[in-house]
């Protein structure tokens, strides 16, 4: 069989070109390395164009996520709302009524504003989260059923956990959670547009008080509002009168996942150590109760 008189020129699988001598290649050898190397060729260029895919759809997703964000969130800046996508989570401490920058563009908006404003509040946090869905992709009425679902089970609040900075670990929140009236009967399978449950809660911190938990709903949203009708005391020192802690919780579904804007407002003396106990108290209790929705949401 006779020999090829030129050289041949291919690509090594590293990059780099390679030459091989056509008085040692017969007709034979040049076809086998033509095919290997074809084959070589064409493997990179699935590889290269499948690599092109998967970004191109998770640009695509992050997208409809981020305007989703903004639909409801018109506040947010750009970083925030990579923040928000990226890690889950974003936090302010508002100084004013007019410093919230995160309460959503629903049309209970205002009235939640007004609420704060009333309270002339010296203590403020808040929270927007970001919950993926479950593998199985939720509706938006399901997912404000699950949520409903959860939000009445103030049972469940029992043992409920937060990390503690000054003890330097995890410390029970609530010891207790009982409903005195507006039980809901589960399994939930339509959300009422207004609802009202006064319940008893044994606080680690605050001591065991009544609360008033109110929600309201529509097709695209869940607001839950918790503010306390007892005085809460640290020991024997008061430190929150009547209905002087509130707490919102915010439901949103959206395209691929739901977000949950939370916030507690309260207003306590003006004293350097006890203002800086109850607003940590206050913002724990805020993480502490996004815990409770996103365990509570992956258990069902």
């Amino acid at each position: 069989m006779g020999y090829l008189r030129r050289r041949i020129r291919v690509i090594k699988s590293s990059g780099s070109w390679k030459y091989f001598d056509t008085k040692l290649c017969n007709k034979t050898t040049f076809c086998g390395i033509y095919s290997i190397y074809m084959r070589k060729i064409i493997f990179s260029i699935l590889v290269i164009f499948l690599s092109g895919v998967t970004p191109y759809n998770v640009y695509s997703d992050n997208n409809i996520l981020r305007n989703d964000i903004r639909t409801y969130f018109s506040r947010l800046s750009d970083s925030e709302i990579n923040t928000l996508i990226e890690s889950g989570m974003i936090e302010w401490v508002p100084s004013s009524v007019e410093d919230f920058r995160f309460i959503p563009d629903i049309p209970f908006r205002n009235e939640i504003l007004n609420r704060i404003r009333q309270l002339d509040f010296n203590i403020a946090t808040e929270c927007l989260f970001f919950i993926p869905y479950r593998k199985i992709k939720d509706s938006k009425q399901s997912v404000l059923i699950d949520s409903f679902s959860i939000a009445t089970s103030i049972e469940k609040l029992s043992g409920i956990k937060y990390y503690s900075v000054s003890q330097r670990g995890e410390r029970v929140l609530f010891e207790r959670a009982e409903i005195i009236s507006g039980r809901v009967s589960h399994p939930v399978t339509i959300v009422p547009p207004v609802h009202l449950i006064i319940a008893q809660i044994e606080d680690s911190t605050l001591g065991s008080n009544r609360y008033r938990i109110e929600y309201n709903s529509s097709s695209d949203f869940l607001v839950m509002k918790m503010s306390n009708m007892e005085r809460l005391s640290f020991g024997f020192i008061p430190v929150i009168g009547r209905e002087a802690l509130l707490f919102y919780i915010v439901i949103i579904p959206t395209e691929q996942g739901f977000l949950l804007y939370s916030n507690g407002i309260g207003k306590t003396m003006n004293t350097g150590f006890l203002r800086r106990r109850v607003t940590q108290s206050v913002h724990n209790r805020v993480v502490a109760l996004y815990n409770w929705f996103k365990e509570s949401y992956s258990s069902l």
